[in-house]
């Protein structure tokens, strides 16, 4: 007749894979963690101030960077809301030669924020100009808040293509 295992036997047993089980789950939730950190925000392609740069066949530069009060529209003038201000970017773009499945999409980099564009303001959406494919400024405008004017850095371009967004640096003149 062959004796069982004690009774302690078998719950040690169970207990270690159990903490096998926890330790893997654990580590395999940390690999994730750590592998998808930076798939928030794809890294950009850093363009130096007054330098051109290259996104699905069309180039950009960032010609200006200005702070307005006030944007001229159709029929009148938009205001920022309470606390806050324009930020007009002018960029010099040669689009003839881009991707006819790219689009453009703007960000202002204020410190370690990002502000999208703000497309209802002024006469044109930079989306309009940017289908057009043509050769010229596009006037793209940004609503910051008054007291984070002095951390604007840049312009990021984004074609909407997969290829990384062009940062273009400059500041406010």
């Amino acid at each position: 007749m062959t004796a069982s295992p004690p009774e302690t036997t078998r719950r040690a047993g169970g207990r270690t894979l159990l903490f096998a089980g926890v330790v893997a789950a654990v580590l395999t939730a940390a690999l994730w963690l750590y592998l998808a950190r930076y798939d928030t925000v794809p890294a950009s392609v850093d363009v130096a101030a007054g330098q051109t740069g290259t996104s699905a066949g069309g180039t950009w530069r960032l010609a200006s960077l200005e702070r307005a009060d006030s944007i001229p529209n159709r029929s009148s003038a938009d205001e920022p809301v309470t606390g806050a201000t324009f930020v007009v970017a002018t960029l010099d773009a040669d689009l003839r030669t881009a991707d006819p499945q790219a689009s453009c999409s703007f960000q202002l980099a204020v410190g370690e924020l990002r502000i999208a564009e703000d497309a209802l303001v002024g006469a044109e959406p930079p989306s309009a100009v940017c289908a057009r494919r043509g050769n010229g400024p596009v006037t793209v405008v940004f609503e910051v808040p008054a007291r984070m004017v002095g951390d604007v850095r840049a312009v990021l371009v984004d074609t909407g293509t997969g290829d990384r967004p062009l940062r273009l640096a400059g500041t406010l003149g």
